[in-house]
């Protein structure tokens, strides 16, 4: 089996829990509450900052200088689509002064930082991977059933998107090159990555549904 096709399949009891979601059955349907989008886009953009500090350290760890450039452009490209779209979010619903992480984003952020600093390249890659690939299916899935007037088409359109589409395929077949140079037990490691990180994208996302800082 394909290396992408086994991590695909290694998470899909997680997908399957964050597709049926009440925040993301609630978004599709423009039913979600303001304030808890408005939560969300906080605590999302918290998570952006210390994945813009996970980037410049997992470029770092590149195996060569052409791997590095390749994953500074993909994940930069990826970083600039999301950033315009938490911008005018922000215009739209305004800021907050003094939030706090929750246990959920702070839990999230630790794990990508701690993972790429203590393991290689390619387990590294595998636990940044999910932001892109589980978010670009979010978005497909909930574009598919988006209501007419939906007031989170911008996100709904950011994330179906081919501009997204194009990260995300560039992101994929990255991983899956340096998968198939390395050894089994790296490619165990980087699915194990690759599930854990699926699975903090499920509580980010539950906390975020209720509102809860801890």
């Amino acid at each position: 089996m394909h290396f992408l096709e086994t991590l695909w399949e290694s998470i899909q009891p997680e997908l399957t829990r964050i597709l049926d979601h009440p925040f993301n059955t609630e978004l599709a349907k423009g039913t979600l509450p303001a304030e808890k989008f408005r939560f969300y886009i906080i605590q999302d953009s918290i998570y952006i900052e210390n994945y813009t500090r996970a980037t410049s350290i997992l470029a770092s760890k590149a195996p060569d200088e052409s791997t590095m450039l390749k994953f500074v452009q993909y994940a930069y490209e990826g970083l600039k689509i999301e950033r315009n779209m938490h911008e005018k979010y922000r215009e739209q619903l305004g800021t907050a002064e003094n939030i706090q992480p929750s246990l959920a984003t702070e839990a999230y952020a630790n794990f990508l930082l701690t993972t790429i600093l203590l393991n290689n390249f390619e387990i590294g890659l595998a636990c940044f991977l999910p932001c892109f690939w589980v978010y670009h299916e979010m978005g497909k899935h909930i574009f598919n059933q988006a209501q007419p007037g939906n007031p989170y088409k911008e996100w709904i359109n950011t994330y179906s998107g081919k501009e997204f589409d194009a990260s995300v395929h560039q992101m994929k077949e990255m991983t899956a090159q340096l998968a198939r140079q390395t050894d089994q037990k790296t490619r165990e490691k980087m699915k194990d990555a690759f599930i854990r990180s699926t699975r903090y994208e499920l509580l980010f996302h539950d906390y975020a549904y209720q509102m809860k800082i801890w």
